[in-house]
């Protein structure tokens, strides 16, 4: 009876061991680096990785004020470090403000956040992939783009 009981602690105990390395190794890695700028369309940004596989837009670096070509957000950008990056989110206060007049976002982006867009005068629309959770001041000083979901 000792050898059933004992054998069946350490087939338990190693089932539990052998599920929590699952658990670890199931966590996406930090990334390698911090942040990082790019160039999308007419706005220089900087973006703040999450983890190993993904990155939040964080702010505005600069903007070319004479571009008025559509702002399309991509799904991925590719880091200085060669990893592709998803896009995940806008930060508070990104301050996202081009001379632009529609802007895309993908389905990635799963948060819009406080001042994203601000005084984006000429922004008339917003095109949204997916559902995203949008601050009730992510378009602050904007004047009201009509906002559409696909």
């Amino acid at each position: 009876m000792k050898k059933i009981l004992t054998i069946l602690l350490l087939s338990i105990f190693a089932i539990s061991v052998i599920d929590a390395s699952n658990i670890v190794t199931k966590q996406k890695k930090p990334a390698a680096i911090s942040e990082f700028e790019q160039t999308i369309g007419p706005i220089r940004i900087v973006f703040k990785t999450v983890n190993c596989e993904e990155v939040k837009i964080k702010r505005e670096r600069q903007s070319d004020m004479t571009n008025t070509n559509p702002f399309h957000i991509p799904e991925k950008v590719t880091g200085p470090d060669g990893n592709q990056y998803t896009i995940v989110g806008i930060c508070d206060r990104a301050r996202l403000s081009g001379n632009f007049s529609h802007c895309s976002i993908p389905r990635t982006v799963t948060y819009i956040g406080d001042n994203a867009f601000e005084f984006c005068d000429r922004l008339s629309s917003v095109s949204i992939s997916g559902d995203p959770e949008i601050s009730t001041k992510a378009f602050f000083g904007c004047i009201k783009p009509q906002i559409r979901n696909l």
